[in-house]
């Protein structure tokens, strides 16, 4: 059990690091998707601090995409 769930809190980290596309399409006029991907990472960020207190861990800092860009959302 524990496995599964350090597994889906790597995927979480993973998903919310990806999310750094945001700031790019919200630039480019992409708004509406923008907001949704804001909405989502929210969800997204929830579940990793539940995962992580769960597994009694520190929810890692992820929020520096590809690159090193910040999000910025």
């Amino acid at each position: 059990m524990r496995r599964d769930m350090r597994f889906d809190l790597e995927n979480e980290n993973d998903t919310i690091r990806n999310y750094a596309i945001a700031p790019a399409m919200r630039s480019a006029g992409e708004f509406a998707m923008a907001e949704q991907i804001r909405r989502s990472l929210y969800r997204r960020q929830d579940h990793q601090i539940d995962l992580a207190t769960a597994l009694g861990v520190e929810v890692s800092d992820v929020a520096v995409g590809p690159q090193g860009r910040t999000l910025e959302l």
